[in-house]
């Protein structure tokens, strides 16, 4: 065998042998190294990022050998080369390369984890999202509106950072409101912590690791602002959508007490200031505010005219019942503010079924038939109701005897509704004939209870 054909199959093994020793080396320093020894100490799989640059590290260092071993080009003359490569390189890629070694900075840091949310307040504006990935140049976020914003790591590591998700997985927001400064303050403390408190029913808001609570913040010149404080966990509902429900909440119980957030205005009165907003308190803003009422929005106006005046607006305590489930009952309530609990009697044992937000109301059928009380409403916290009484009912009937077949079929309705959605009944083949068999006997009741 020629001699040039020999030295060039014994470099040829040699170099294989210098591979697969490499290649040997890269697979007890990933599974030693990184994937027992720092998996451990970490608890969790170590940044891919450092694995692969280790392993590129590696295979220079075996590259370099297997040249100047193998090959006998001088090391000094290698690193010369690559130096001046590495510096045009570096002028070229300097961007990739920082955001390379930014990526390694987050990796050996950890602001965040994969699945944390996080607020990076860069100079083109605020990014809020999941983080789905972090790789060698980039991190990926998905936003409530399921985009994913791709910010390169140098970004990440020069600017301001929030992660929501450390150190523990809930965190708080804050919402501001601005109100009027003729509203009571009292009165606008207890509007919106009832309605947090529905947020935290429905599971919106959370109470750990505080329930949530609002308090005055300031005064503007608009009118005096509330902060709301309150704790979401970002993973199962994202920022934006715990705002957006728990604002419809506040707003919600704001417009049924007759109140609005204030607005910039510049007013010049020459009598005296109107009153703007609706409010039961008001006795001419009853009327429109009775019409929204499913029990009443069929009534004429001179017929809610006359029962307006006649309903008595008062403050229920904290835990007081204000009905008792089969006590006799000649009364029924507008949950003006406030929130109250449903509790039903099952087995000797009270059971809550439900709760009644500002807007509805109760008692109605105890009142226009004169029924038991089929359940007992406890007020959840201090809040405030209209009571329509059976005096200011019969006066109603007194002066206009249609207004009971009216009643009748907003009854019949309402039960018959309830009934469909209990049974989960969509539609039924002899559903007007129920409804004017449940009119008829609600028009019988109510003219035996009342003449």
């Amino acid at each position: 065998m020629p001699q040039a054909i020999k030295e060039h199959l014994i470099k040829g093994v040699l170099s294989v042998v210098w591979l697969n020793v490499g290649y040997i080396v890269n697979l007890l320093v990933n599974n030693i190294f990184w994937y027992k020894l720092t998996a451990n100490e970490i608890t969790k799989e170590p940044p891919r990022l450092l694995v692969q640059l280790s392993s590129f590290f590696l295979f220079i260092v075996v590259c370099s050998g297997l040249l100047h071993n193998v090959y006998g080009y001088p090391v000094n003359t290698l690193l010369a080369a690559s130096g001046a490569l590495g510096l045009v390189l570096g002028f070229a890629l300097k961007n990739l390369i920082l955001d390379t070694f930014s990526g390694l900075a987050i990796n050996l840091e950890k602001p965040f984890r994969i699945g944390d949310w996080i607020n990076c307040h860069t100079r083109m504006g605020n990014y809020i999202g999941q983080v789905v990935e972090t790789n060698w140049r980039t991190t990926r976020l998905k936003t409530s509106s399921n985009n994913v914003v791709v910010i390169p790591n140098s970004y990440l590591t020069n600017t301001l950072l929030t992660n929501f998700s450390m150190p523990n997985p809930s965190s708080r927001f804050d919402q501001i409101v601005v109100i009027d400064f003729a509203e009571d303050t009292k009165k606008i403390l207890r509007i919106i912590d009832a309605a947090l408190e529905e947020a935290v029913i429905n599971n919106v808001l959370l109470v750990s690791p505080k329930p949530p609570k609002v308090k005055v913040y300031r005064i503007t010149e608009t009118g005096v602002s509330y902060k709301i404080k309150y704790f979401i966990n970002p993973v199962e509902t994202s920022p934006s959508k715990a705002n957006d429900l728990c604002l419809q909440y506040v707003l919600n119980h704001l417009k049924q007490a007759g109140i609005f957030p204030a607005y910039p205005k510049q007013d010049v009165f020459n009598a005296d200031i109107p009153i703007k907003q609706l409010g039961w308190e008001a006795n001419k803003d009853m009327v429109p505010l009775l019409e929204k009422l499913s029990l009443f929005k069929m009534l004429h106006k001179e017929d809610l005219e006359l029962l307006a005046r006649n309903i008595k607006i008062k403050t229920i305590e904290a835990q007081e019942a204000i009905v008792k489930e089969q006590e006799d009952g000649d009364s029924m309530y507008i949950v003006i503010e406030g929130l109250f609990e449903v509790w039903v009697t099952n087995a000797d044992e009270e059971v809550k079924v439900g709760f009644i937000s500002p807007g509805s109301f109760f008692g109605e059928k105890s009142l226009l038939t004169g029924e038991k009380r089929s359940a007992t409403i406890r007020a959840k916290r201090e809040s405030v109701v209209g009571e329509i009484s059976k005096e200011a009912m019969k006066e109603l009937f007194e002066a206009n005897q249609k207004v009971v077949d009216i009643l009748s079929s907003a009854l019949a309705q309402r039960e018959l509704n309830n009934q469909s959605t209990l049974k989960n009944i969509n539609s039924s083949d002899n559903k007007e004939g129920e409804l004017d068999e449940k009119i008829n006997s609600f028009v019988k009741k109510i003219k035996n209870f009342f003449f």
